[in-house]
């Protein structure tokens, strides 16, 4: 941990959140304010919509894979250096899709994007857990996703009103912008975090990940991530198709339901930060695990016996399963990166890329599985929340023993 205290001082208060939030809403943020200019930009480039929305999956994949470089680059130069030259290379490369003159192009950027905003992303938990205790980290880690989660909300109506004014290549002028204000505050308000420890960073790539996935306990930590985020892809992949024809709601409402989740993320980890002020991690953890398999059992139970359910009922119900990821993701990041503090960007990273592999998988089983009922995506999340507590209870016994 950096022994500094001028670094310290200068990485503490509002800005220095707002700093970190902006960064981790680099990722949704290039992504949601880009949804509403789909059909545009497939009748720009006179292609099917559905070649346009594989540009998101490559976004989603490189900046999976981006992680995993990012991490040891992280440990290893320090997480100022990677930060700048990660937004360096992102403002390039999304230059060169707002220019873009064929899908192919726009494939290419829209993937090389995701990697560099994969390495820019993952620095934040590791900058947490150079400055702040575990659980004081798992607080910040809460107030930068509580910042953060506004990003899902508001995007699609900025990119749409940027859209209808400028025109869909706009949003990457608007993105280019974002990314280019960030650098001026990093540059001008950051300090380098990283303790410069000459034998650490010595370890190569692959050794650092091979310590992490060592610990059991980390392992354990990680696969939790990965739950909660296959959980919650499950929902947004099936959410338009459950509330659209499902339900056969207006599409205007559809944005209501959806925000209503993530007020209720944005609640529970207001929740998840005082609750750390008088009780032990572990024990939120676990206890949060249990909750949401009940809630999760609940949801399956009243999907399956009920002949006929009400949107209403059904999105609560789905809100008390999903609230639980507030304070899951934050708390096991915290967990993790205190277990590695001199490979903490490595071990967010490993986290980050299970994370999306695993939710991208679970959705991909919805669709899959989709049969015009609502027990794929139910069965689903219910299964992820069953694997969730089922590894923590066989080999998290530290925390299991917090609650006995």
């Amino acid at each position: 941990m950096v022994n500094e205290t001028s670094a310290r001082e200068n990485n503490r208060g509002r800005l220095f959140l707002l700093v970190l939030a902006s960064l981790t809403a680099l990722g949704p943020l290039s992504t949601d304010a880009y949804l509403p200019a789909l059909p545009i930009v497939a009748d720009s480039f006179d292609v099917t919509i559905h070649k346009v929305e594989l540009s998101i999956s490559l976004f989603l994949i490189g900046f999976a894979v981006g992680q995993l470089f990012g991490g040891p680059l992280s440990d290893h130069f320090g997480r100022r250096i990677c930060i700048i030259n990660g937004l360096f290379l992102y403002i390039i490369a999304t230059i060169f899709i707002a220019f873009s003159e064929d899908i192919e192009g726009l494939w290419f950027f829209r993937a090389f994007q995701g990697v560099v905003a994969g390495i820019t992303a993952v620095n934040v938990p590791a900058i947490v857990r150079d400055i702040y205790s575990l659980n004081k980290g798992a607080q910040i880690l809460s107030k930068v996703s509580m910042i953060m989660m506004v990003t899902p909300i508001i995007s699609p109506s900025i990119g749409l009103v940027i859209t209808e004014f400028f025109g869909w290549r706009s949003i990457f002028i608007a993105l280019f912008c974002y990314a280019l204000l960030i650098i001026f505050f990093v540059v001008f308000f950051f300090s380098e975090t990283k303790d410069n420890n000459t034998n650490i960073n010595k370890i190569g790539f692959a050794y650092r990940y091979l310590l992490i996935i060592r610990s059991r306990k980390a392992v354990v930590n990680i696969f939790s991530i990965g739950c909660m985020y296959g959980s919650l892809f499950s929902y947004i992949t099936a959410s338009p198709w459950l509330y659209i024809e499902y339900f056969n709601l207006n599409q205007k409402l559809y944005p209501f339901f959806f925000a209503a989740n993530v007020f209720s993320l944005i609640a529970f980890n207001w929740i998840n930060i005082h609750f750390l002020n008088r009780h032990d991690l572990g024990k939120i953890l676990i206890l949060s695990k249990f909750s949401q398999f009940f809630m999760s059992l609940l949801l399956l139970i009243f999907t399956i016996s009920l002949t006929e359910i009400n949107v209403y009922f059904l999105s609560f119900m789905i809100m008390t399963v999903l609230c639980w990821h507030g304070m899951l993701v934050a708390n096991s990041m915290a967990r993790i990166t205190n277990i590695f503090p001199k490979n903490s960007a490595s071990a967010t990273a490993l986290a980050g890329f299970f994370g999306f592999t695993f939710g991208a998988i679970c959705s991909a089983l919805v669709g899959f599985f989709a049969n015009g009922s609502l027990i794929p995506m139910v069965t689903i999340m219910f299964t992820c929340s069953l694997l969730c507590i089922s590894v923590s209870v066989v080999f998290d016994r530290e925390s299991m023993r917090n609650i006995i």
